[in-house]
């Protein structure tokens, strides 16, 4: 029954919860200059307003016009962010992400969100690279982790994994792109133009590249590298392995295990000199295919691009293997030239006009 001389009402509280925007820093420093220094800041892109702290884990990084317009790298130890972009008004052609004797491999590079290479238009190729100067024993390199996608516009190389020798970058360290169980993460997007566009492998292990295997790959892309072009430029991937080696045992390997290769472009091997006093040992590379679905790659697949003007090194040998539950295409090439083709799981269909190959590989494609 109702009570009169009581009076209820009800309050309804609407409650709007805001979505704070992540803080955006530019990159000003000069060469060398290292990451977690507030000197090398601004919280805006003409570079005049200086930041007052370093970057936290969530901030958005730009190196856009405020950067020096040389090549320089930025060092790093355990650094986190939000995103990277390399914007199209930087007009230096390198730059590099780089880790030191004395950064431990557990102090990774990690990037929360995406990684971003804007169309370049300064000149026919800009480069990000992923390196690390380490000389010392044991050979432990940093690691990078991109919980996000890559995107690579034209005009744009982005290098990931090992560089062109021991002393420049050879060590990188283990390459993940996407996060475990997140949906639409780990995709690496190539998009030629009126310049080419591409990324690149390369071989330097979890600990080190004796460690790395099929099921212990150097680099793991979670998502799918799609490869187009809007223009006259080529998308390619570049599956990099080798560098100046003084004894038979540095000898490295390439193993790099995706969810899919889409699209139309070229894959193709590359390697800096291998010669140990006159002899040139062998270079091997595998793309292992992980996927789930179905991707179809149409293109060449070539132990060397013939067009690529600046190679140093021997041919380096293009292995294939599926071991994902979907499907993998290559077909509409010229040429599918690689070295051997395995199928652990899954379902692998060549259907190129010539299939080249330099060892047992019929065997692996009859059974």
């Amino acid at each position: 029954m109702n009570n009169p001389n009581i009076s209820i009402s009800c309050l309804m509280a609407v409650l709007s919860a805001g979505v704070l925007s992540a803080e955006t820093y530019y990159y000003v420093g000069e060469n060398s200059t290292k990451f977690e220094s507030p000197d090398s800041w601004s919280t805006t892109p003409d570079g005049l307003t200086a930041a007052t702290s370093a970057p936290t884990a969530s901030t958005d990084i730009v190196i856009g016009s405020a950067a020096a317009k040389t090549s320089f790298e930025m060092s790093y130890s355990g650094t986190s962010m939000g995103s990277l972009t390399l914007a199209s008004d930087y007009a230096g052609n390198l730059f590099r992400i780089a880790g030191w004797n004395g950064n431990p491999a557990n102090q990774p590079f990690r990037i929360a969100g995406d990684l971003n290479a804007e169309e370049y238009s300064e000149g026919t190729e800009r480069t990000f690279q992923m390196a690390s100067n380490i000389d010392t024993e044991p050979e432990v390199g940093m690691g990078m982790y991109i919980g996000g996608n890559i995107n690579a516009q034209s005009g744009n190389t982005i290098k990931l994994g090992s560089q062109e020798t021991k002393w420049n970058g050879q060590l990188s360290g283990y390459v993940e792109v996407g996060t475990a169980g997140v949906a639409g993460s780990g995709n690496i997007n190539v998009t030629a133009g009126a310049n080419n566009a591409s990324v690149r492998f390369g071989a330097a292990g979890p600990v080190n590249s004796a460690a790395a295997g099929i099921d212990n790959p150097n680099v793991l892309v979670r998502g799918v590298v799609n490869l187009s072009s809007t223009g006259a430029g080529k998308a390619s991937i570049v599956m990099y392995s080798g560098g100046y080696y003084t004894a038979a045992a540095e000898k490295r390997s390439t193993f790099v295990k995706v969810g899919g290769v889409s699209g139309k472009g070229i894959i193709y091997g590359d390697t800096a000199s291998t010669y140990i006093s006159g002899e040139a040992y062998p270079i091997q590379t595998s793309l292992v295919f992980a996927n789930s679905g179905v991707s179809t790659f149409e293109g060449n697949i070539a132990k060397i691009w013939t067009e690529k003007t600046d190679r140093r090194g021997q041919d380096v040998s293009v292995n294939l293997v599926m071991e994902g539950t979907g499907t993998q295409v290559i077909k509409g090439g010229d040429v599918v030239e690689v070295t051997s083709v395995e199928v652990r799981s899954g379902r692998l269909d060549l259907s190129n006009p010539c299939l080249l190959y330099t060892s047992d590989a019929a065997d692996d494609l009859i059974g």
